[in-house]
């Protein structure tokens, strides 16, 4: 399996760029509900950054490369199913 794949890495850069983007929008409404109710949405993964601890800001990479890996293995799969066709 390659570990490196080129629309794994875009997909994965474009997603962390738009939910980021996202994040922040919502992040400046002036009602609290509004704003909890946008990152359960939009950043629902990265809520979970409570677990990280001090560390929480590693939610974010972390969100991205797992996205990436599964992408990766999406592609793999792809590939040895329709090696042929």
């Amino acid at each position: 399996m390659r570990l490196f794949c080129w629309p794994a890495l875009l997909v994965a850069t474009v997603y962390g760029a738009v939910a980021t983007w996202l994040l922040i929008g919502v992040s400046h409404d002036p009602d609290p509900e509004a704003v909890t109710a946008g990152w359960l949405i939009f950043g629902a993964p990265w809520t979970w950054s409570g677990v990280l601890g001090r560390y929480y800001w590693l939610a974010v990479p972390l969100n991205a490369l797992t996205l990436y890996l599964l992408i990766v293995l999406v592609v793999v799969a792809y590939r040895k199913v329709f090696r042929g066709a």
